[in-house]
């Protein structure tokens, strides 16, 4: 089993909650307005709190996203 275990101080995290219905086009807004926020704050960690958030992604939805990532701004 694989594992990474860091302590980073809270001030270098941008967090965000997500809640409800979960899908791909959602994503790409949130992931590229979270993008624009991080480098306006020059922070490179972001925490997702997804415990109140459901999904009926497909595999091919998460791949889709995936692949999309680096034209969104995440390195």
């Amino acid at each position: 089993m694989a594992y990474d275990v860091r302590v980073i101080p809270i001030r270098e995290f941008m967090k965000t909650d997500i809640t409800g219905e979960i899908d791909l086009n959602a994503s790409r807004g949130m992931l590229s307005e979270l993008m624009e926020a991080c480098k306006l704050e020059n922070m490179t960690h972001i925490l997702f709190d997804c415990r109140e958030a459901s999904s009926h992604s497909t595999v091919l939805d998460v791949w889709t996203l995936a692949r999309d990532l680096g034209s969104i701004g995440v390195p």
